[in-house]
């Protein structure tokens, strides 16, 4: 097929559309910003560093052996948003007993929990 053969469509895009655009675009590129990228390491790797059962919980995340561009995929997929492991893996929010044990299932995640006497 040569150029003359081909046909320029245009669409209108909705207002809605539009900022879905936008916002996709804005995702795009945040994801790939280095500096960003960098401190989201950083952040994560401080949380997991925590001397906690969340900070465990990161580090055995982390260490369940899926590389981290398919972990979303892989939790999505076992019904796990996200949206609620992100915050918490950055230590920027909590996780519900639910959510922990379907992430324990899910993962195959060893845990051991250590009681100390006081």
């Amino acid at each position: 097929m040569d150029a003359s053969q081909l046909q320029r469509i245009e669409l209108e895009l909705t207002a809605e559309e539009r900022d879905r655009k936008r916002q996709t675009i804005t995702e795009t590129e945040a994801a790939h910003d280095p500096v960003a990228t960098r401190e989201r390491y950083d952040r994560f790797r401080t949380a997991a560093a925590e001397n906690s059962f969340s900070g465990e919980l990161r580090r055995a995340i982390q260490n369940a052996g899926i590389p981290a561009f398919r972990l979303p995929i892989v939790l999505e997929q076992a019904g796990i948003p996200w949206e609620q492991i992100e915050p918490f893996l950055l230590g920027k929010g909590s996780l519900s007993s639910d959510v922990i044990d379907r992430l324990v299932e899910t993962l195959e995640l060893q845990i051991a929990l250590t009681v100390s006497q006081s």
